[in-house]
């Protein structure tokens, strides 16, 4: 019984490691593919602010529409994602055709992308604590081992995680992959 303990509680960490890692792989695959399409979106959108003309456009509008193209270059040459979201939600005024659709598919993209990030954090946060909490337990194993209750309610409770964590990253996995 005591091997078994020790067995159980020192490989459930290995093996979240493990996947941690493999999973991480194609997030971070995920995420690089997702920033050079914004970044390229972002470049379409730079183009046509700064080259589209309409005569019966007022100042205001052109000044509303030209005053953040600073901003907007330099967070594609910096590649930073989100201060190019922010740089084009300060063009309210605009509503020319392409440029609202090209805002449209980044709007969209930066969704995924932002969630993508957030359920990965989450996910590597709750992972990191489950192996921490497993690693922990191995101390007092021997005292553990005398209380067979509370043996099976913490292999009952690490099994629980452990299926969280794989659910958690199953969903990540198919939203990197598609």
């Amino acid at each position: 019984m005591e091997n078994s303990f020790y067995y159980f509680f020192s490989a459930t960490p290995q093996v979240l490691g493990g996947i941690l890692a493999l999973f991480g792989v194609f997030v971070l695959f995920k995420l690089q593919s997702l920033t050079t399409e914004l970044i390229s979106i972002g470049k379409e959108i730079q183009h046509y602010l700064a080259h589209y003309s309409n005569k019966s456009e007022s100042t205001e509008s052109l000044d509303n529409r030209v005053n953040p193209l600073p901003e907007i270059g330099r967070a594609i040459l910096t590649k930073k994602i989100k201060d190019l979201q922010q740089s084009l939600n300060k063009i309210t005024k605009f509503k020319a055709s392409p440029f609202l659709e090209a805002k449209y598919r980044f709007d969209t993209l930066y969704l995924i992308y932002s969630d993508l990030i957030k359920r990965t954090i989450f996910s590597s946060l709750f992972t990191g604590i489950a192996i921490i909490v497993c690693l922990a337990i191995i101390p007092f194993g021997k005292w553990i081992i005398c209380y067979p209750y509370l043996l099976f309610f913490l292999y009952f409770i690490v099994i629980i995680c452990v299926a969280y964590i794989f659910y958690n990253l199953f969903l990540i996995l198919r939203n990197a992959i598609q």
